[in-house]
């Protein structure tokens, strides 16, 4: 279990499966899963995908707004996902890494707390049903 807002997390795991969706659609067999492990006080789930991948290196760069590694050409999108999911993250005291290889595919992890911060936020299951 997690504490978040259920539309904040909804519109993350949205971004996340939409981008592994995207970036395996060119896949002959387009694989990818969500994994969720508990540590430390955190929930963590990782979106895998065998997709296009991009240089790990330059992994922080896809946190700015804007910023893309494979053309509008090639691939769409706003350049805004990966932005968007990190704040979230970041709003519900967790974070987001990302680990990718070109053409070998992309992990994008995200942390979330386990615990509720006040009694505004409402447990939601780590991996839950996106309506």
């Amino acid at each position: 279990m997690v504490c978040c807002d259920p539309g904040l997390a909804r519109s993350l795991l949205s971004n996340l499966l939409g981008n592994a969706w995207k970036f395996s659609a060119r896949r002959a067999v387009a694989q990818g899963w969500l994994e969720s492990t508990v540590q430390d006080g955190e929930v963590g789930v990782s979106m895998v995908d065998y997709g296009a991948g991009f240089d790990a290196k330059a992994a922080t760069q896809l946190f700015a707004p804007f910023q893309r590694f494979h053309s509008a050409g090639q691939l769409t999108g706003t350049g805004i996902g990966l932005v968007t999911c990190q704040r979230i993250a970041q709003k519900h005291g967790g974070s987001i890494r990302l680990d990718s290889a070109p053409d070998l595919g992309t992990t994008v992890t995200f942390t979330l707390p386990n615990t509720c911060p006040s009694e505004r936020s409402k447990p939601m299951q780590a991996i839950a049903p996106i309506d």
